[in-house]
């Protein structure tokens, strides 16, 4: 799968994501929407605390469950719309959760124990929950889906994460800056002005774009409608 036929280069991703961002405009600000309430809910949460600790608590995994379900949805409605799922394809949302879990603590224990293995799993697995979403396949195979469609284009996807990373920097560490906010980052309690959290947001949404243009150039489509069709 990873053979894809064509070179396949950082600026070639790039442009990809952004046109399936400009195509499903309207759902990536929905995202955008999902992920800037998050962010107001959880400044909401930190300067009035309701019910005590306990009811901070319960605010903060409701949110979070909220929030994750909201998103999943959206991105699942974009892959539909883009023809990287295949009709009928089942919701498997514990598959996709567990993936995302496991995923999340391989990258920090390889982040903890030495840098280069966080960057490793990052590399090779980051895909496998859009596979869960595409395919409907279970844990092993997404994982063993997301290292295969990245083989032999990693170092490519790496490129693409360095360009994504500083220009997310640049963008959000400016914005806060002029407006005030950089004092978030050595005070949390301190709170990013409003106009950070809908940059925050936009640009949460922009990388998923992005995300989503990199599976869509390196997945497979054939085999995302071969049990379907074949």
């Amino acid at each position: 799968m990873a053979d894809t036929g064509r070179i396949v280069t950082v600026g070639g991703m790039i442009g990809t994501g952004f046109d399936l961002l400009q195509r499903q405009a309207a759902w990536f600000g929905a995202l955008a929407l999902v992920g800037l309430a998050l962010r107001l809910l959880q400044l909401f949460e930190r300067t009035a605390v309701i019910g005590g600790s306990i009811g901070s608590g319960l605010m903060s995994i409701v949110v979070a469950v909220a929030s994750f379900i909201a998103s999943l949805l959206i991105t699942r409605e974009i892959m539909a719309r883009e023809g990287l799922m295949a009709a009928g394809t089942p919701l498997r949302i514990g598959t996709y959760l567990g993936v995302t879990i496991v995923f999340g603590l391989a990258i920090g224990l390889g982040f903890l124990l030495l840098i280069v293995p966080g960057f490793l799993v990052l590399l090779r697995w980051f895909l496998a929950p859009y596979f869960v979403l595409a395919r409907g396949t279970g844990f092993k195979q997404s994982l063993a889906a997301s290292s295969d469609a990245t083989k032999g284009h990693r170092g490519t996807i790496f490129g693409l994460f360095v360009v994504l990373g500083v220009a997310y920097f640049v963008i959000f560490g400016g914005v806060a800056v002029a407006t005030g906010g950089f004092q978030a980052f050595t005070d949390p309690s301190a709170g990013f002005p409003i106009v950070v959290l809908v940059v925050q947001a936009a640009l949460s949404a922009v990388v998923g774009a992005q995300m989503l243009g990199i599976f869509a150039t390196l997945a497979d489509r054939a085999n995302v409608y071969g049990d379907v069709f074949g």
